[in-house]
């Protein structure tokens, strides 16, 4: 019995290439550039409110906004968590039409940030099932308890950007849900 074995270097050297360049990228999810910057009639921005709400505040101080008490409503953080499966699915798939030439690094991570995106967008959606009730004071001014849904600003402003280098580095492309 024999064995052959066949080396293609082409395509060895072509993975390599597409393996640096993707290496080179970062996916973030969140509210970024144009999306996060957008502000509330009281002047804050979409993302310091998304901060208060994801983390929540103690009510002591610390900024405007601050002071108001606001209980921590997790729609970044258990959206990554409660789809991981999926997330880590998506990423998959894109990683093997990257590999196979099917798709450039810059486009299959586009693909799972819109995927991403839209699934933070559908936790925010929810939230009137798993989110902490607004205060009695909160629901009087709003006329109506729904979490995360004044203006739904926050669920219309999450986004996705593919940075060339770090979480902080320029950005290659980006879109929202």
């Amino acid at each position: 019995m024999s064995v052959e074995v066949t080396l293609d270097l082409d395509n060895l050297v072509r993975f390599k290439r597409t393996m640096e360049r993707l290496g080179k990228l970062t996916l973030t999810i969140g509210f970024q550039g144009k999306d996060g910057r957008q502000k509330y009639p009281t002047g804050i921005n979409v993302a310091t409110v998304a901060l208060y709400n994801e983390f929540g505040t103690d009510g002591h101080g610390g900024g405007r906004g601050a002071n108001l008490g606001i209980p921590a409503r997790s729609f970044l953080r258990g959206t990554l968590f409660e789809r991981r499966h999926d997330i880590e699915t998506e990423m998959a798939t894109s990683l093997g039409a990257i590999v196979n030439g099917r798709t450039t690094p810059i486009a299959g991570l586009s693909d799972v940030g819109q995927k991403v995106a839209r699934m933070v967008t559908e936790k925010i959606r929810g939230s009137r099932g798993w989110a902490k009730g607004n205060a009695a004071s909160t629901i009087k001014n709003k006329g109506f308890d729904w979490p995360l849904h004044e203006t739904l600003k926050l669920r219309d402003s999450v986004s996705w950007a593919v940075r060339k280098g770090s979480a902080k580095g320029s950005i290659i492309a980006q879109g929202s849900a």
